[in-house]
This record gives C-alpha cells, structure tokens and sequence, in this order.
C-alpha cells in the first residue's frame, strides 16, 4: 500500500505540476502496472510529450530505463525536468520514426502513443513504433465527436491486442496496454 501511495504522489504531480491529463488514479495503476512487470522495459519512448507529465511519471516508475520523448515541439514542458540522458526528438512523428527506432530494441520497449488524438495518426504511430508494449492514451474518449475518427475506435477494433487497461470511470480517458503476440504467448 505504502509503495501505490507513492505512484498516486507521482501521479498528482505529473497531473498538478507538469500537465499529465490523465485521471490520478488510472496514471498510479499504470505506473504500479509498468513498475511491476517481471521484464520492465529498458526504453521508453513518448510519442507527443506535450507538457511532459506522462514521460516524468515513467521515469519515477522506472529509474533505469532509457527514454526517448518525440514531439513536433517542446514549447509547453515549461517546468518539467527530466532525468539526465532523457532524449527529445522535435519533428512529427512519422518523419522521425526511422532515427528513434534505431535508438531503441523493441522487445525491450514500451512505446506511449499520445500525439495525434486521432484514429489514423495513433494506427500510423503503432504500425510506426513497434514495441513490446505499445500503451494508448485517451482509449475511451468520449467526445460527441466522430467516434470512428478517435483513438477509441482504434482501440475498439484492436481490443483483442490490450489485454490491461487503466480505465476507472466512463468520463475518463483511459490508458490501453497493446502487448505484443511473442508476450502472450
């Protein structure tokens, strides 16, 4: 208990301090999830950093591995501080995909995808990145908009594919773990 206590102090501040939009309790689960696992990935790589909230609440949750953040600018992360050796690629995803994937090994990597919002960016992106965990931000967004233009129908139709999710409430965004086949079986 005193050990998720933690990940929720983590998590409040990578909401409050540094522009995570996630619900605190969904970001504390994933993290425990990805802090917990027997194999914890030796990259992480965040495509869309924004404000860097997610990408400094992985860091404390995993203190040794690599990361890599990809946005097409840095402008917003303001304040936020990552650990030495943090790498940040500016240009859009797909124009970038070639250089960052020569800096990681996919089967040792959790690949974030929270840039595009939107269904043919978050496919470009996976199909882009791959990545022994591939975790989605905003699965269950539901916005009035075109759902079949929304990660959630990205991840409707893969559904199969995120065998753990992070989703507490229907009014919040949600975090969807993608595992790759050679983990399930």
């Amino acid at each position: 208990m005193h050990v998720m206590a933690d990940l929720e102090a983590v998590a409040d501040t990578a909401i409050r301090e540094f522009g995570a939009r996630q619900d605190p309790r969904e970001l504390a689960q994933f993290l425990s999830w990805l802090r917990d696992l027997p194999q914890p990935p030796r990259y992480v790589v965040e495509i869309g950093v924004y404000r860097g909230g997610h990408l400094w609440a992985m860091q404390q949750a995993l203190p040794n591995a690599q990361f890599v953040g990809v946005d097409y600018s840095f402008r917003y992360l303001r304040n936020c501080v990552f650990k030495a050796g943090t790498l940040l690629v500016c240009g859009n995803s797909a124009a970038v995909a070639e250089q960052v994937c020569g800096m990681y090994e996919p089967d040792q990597t959790l690949v974030y995808i929270d840039a595009d919002h939107g269904y043919a960016g978050v496919s470009r992106d996976a199909r882009l990145y791959p990545a022994r965990y591939q975790a989605f931000h905003d699965i269950n967004d539901t916005r009035s908009a075109d759902q079949k233009q929304l990660v959630c129908h990205f991840y409707r139709e893969h559904q199969a594919e995120f065998p753990v999710t992070f989703c507490n409430q229907p009014n919040t965004v949600g975090i969807g773990v993608r595992v790759s086949p050679s983990v399930l079986q």
